[in-house]
C-alpha cells in the first residue's frame, strides 16, 4: 500500500489533518531555528487542532463504519467494515505522525534553548 492510497482511504478528513500538520511542522522548525518563545502557543495550539482533526476524522470513519454496515447488503458488510476501519485509522495515523514528527522538532529546539542558557 502505498501513502497516496492511505491518504484517499481516509476520506475528505485527511486534509484538514494534513494542513494543520504542515503548518505544525513548519512552525516547530521556525521554533527549533530561532528559539523565539512567543511561537510556543502556537505550536500547542495547532497540536491541538491537529489532534482533533484526526480524532473527528476517526469519529467520521465510525460514522461511516455503522452507518454502512446498517445500510449494506450481507454479502457487502465486510467490505463497509473494513472503509470505515480504514478511514479511522488512517486519520489516526496520519494526525499521530504529525504530532510525532513536529514534537522531534520541537525537542531538539527545548535542548537548544538549555545549551544557550548560562548555568
Amino acid at each position: 500500500m502505498l501513502l497516496i492510497d492511505a491518504f484517499q482511504e481516509g476520506g475528505f478528513a485527511m486534509y484538514p489533518i494534513l494542513l494543520a500538520g504542515i503548518l505544525l511542522i513548519a512552525i516547530s522548525v521556525r521554533y527549533a531555528r530561532s528559539l523565539d518563545a512567543r511561537l510556543e502557543s502556537v505550536i500547542r495550539q495547532l497540536r491541538a487542532v491537529t489532534l482533533t482533526s484526526g480524532i473527528a476524522g476517526s469519529l467520521l470513519g465510525l460514522v461511516h463504519y455503522f452507518t454502512g454496515v446498517n445500510e449494506s447488503s450481507a454479502e457487502l458488510r465486510s467490505l463497509v467494515r473494513a472503509r470505515g476501519i480504514s478511514e479511522m485509522v488512517n486519520d489516526t495515523g496520519l494526525a499521530v505522525f504529525l504530532l510525532l514528527f513536529a514534537s522531534i522538532v520541537c525537542a531538539i529546539g527545548a535542548y537548544r534553548t538549555t545549551q544557550l542558557r548560562p548555568v
